[in-house]
């Protein structure tokens, strides 16, 4: 295997860089290549919406950040402070085994023959479905 430049002259094949077949060859290649890339197109109509697509892309992202950066302009970055995380009492505990219980059950109901299959996922033994717990 031999490494040709990746686009070889006709000063390259002078100079005895390349060879005849890898000029030919990369000349062969081009051709195939933008026969590939014309017929892949998409048509015009498809151009258009594409085009409206990305406009409309352009309008959203423009209104995030524009959003994005009134939110910051609102708080100094010592305004923010460490994130705050709700500790979940004990009836929100008991709320939560609950609904599982009532969701393991209703399964069970179905014909579901539940196994564990992670910590909090389930698999069905019958038909192989999984579920989040």
């Amino acid at each position: 295997m031999v490494k040709v430049p990746g686009h070889p002259t006709a000063q390259g094949l002078r100079e005895g860089r390349v060879t005849l077949e890898d000029l030919y060859g990369n000349i062969l290649a081009d051709t195939l290549a933008s026969r590939g890339a014309d017929s892949h197109a998409p048509s015009p109509l498809e151009a258009t919406r594409l085009k409206e697509i990305d406009d409309k892309t352009l309008q959203v992202r423009r209104r995030l950040v524009a959003i994005a950066m009134a939110c910051a302009a609102l708080k100094t970055p010592e305004q923010y402070g460490p994130p705050k995380y709700r500790n979940r009492t004990e009836r929100d505990q008991s709320i939560l085994k609950r609904k599982k219980y009532k969701r393991k059950q209703a399964l069970e109901q179905e014909g579901h023959t539940l196994e564990p299959l992670m910590k909090k996922h389930w698999r069905c033994a019958v038909c192989r479905q999984a579920r989040p717990e």
